[in-house]
């Protein structure tokens, strides 16, 4: 049995999207410019759009949400896929996420700039090509590198061709 770690003082559960283009050729992304509790991993890499689900709210209303408040673009949340836990400090108590990566595809909007978030400030969304995600998985956020992984796998088995 390995030693027990600190307990978390607060724990979340979140999702990030990968939501598929009309064509379902591309993905959408955006990049971290700043963020509060974690700049040395988060600042400059890709990210998916996603966040935390809030208490009472139901996840495909919280990722409907999420994307909306991040990119201007509405989607449709389809299956999970993938699901993953990490744990940082903030101001001295420990933070524990508990994570959904789920399919999503687009409905409607264009993409706008992302609303004012409280701890982190995001670039303008843009649809990054399905082809090219293996050769820039390293510039994505090292949590969501798996996610990417997984959905290359998945996606290997299931091509996700319009319509949905």
């Amino acid at each position: 049995m390995r030693a027990k770690e600190k307990e978390p003082q607060i724990m979340y559960t979140a999702q990030k999207a990968v939501v598929l283009s009309e064509d379902g050729k591309s993905i959408l992304v955006s990049r971290y410019l700043a963020s509060t509790h974690l700049p040395e991993k988060l600042e400059n890499k890709v990210c998916l759009p996603g966040g935390k689900i809030d208490p009472g709210q139901m996840p495909d209303e919280s990722i409907i949400e999420e994307v909306q408040e991040e990119t201007g673009i509405s989607v449709k949340p389809l299956l999970p896929f993938y699901m993953w836990s990490w744990a940082y400090d903030r101001k001295g108590e420990t933070v524990q996420i508990t994570a959904i990566a789920r399919l999503a595809v687009y409905e409607s909007g264009e993409i706008q700039p992302p609303k004012a978030q409280k701890e982190t400030t995001m670039s303008k969304a843009w649809w990054l090509k399905i082809d090219d995600l293996e050769s820039q998985l390293d510039e994505f956020v090292i949590d969501e590198q798996p996610i990417i992984e997984a959905f290359l796998k998945f996606r290997e088995q299931n091509p996700f061709t319009p319509p949905y």
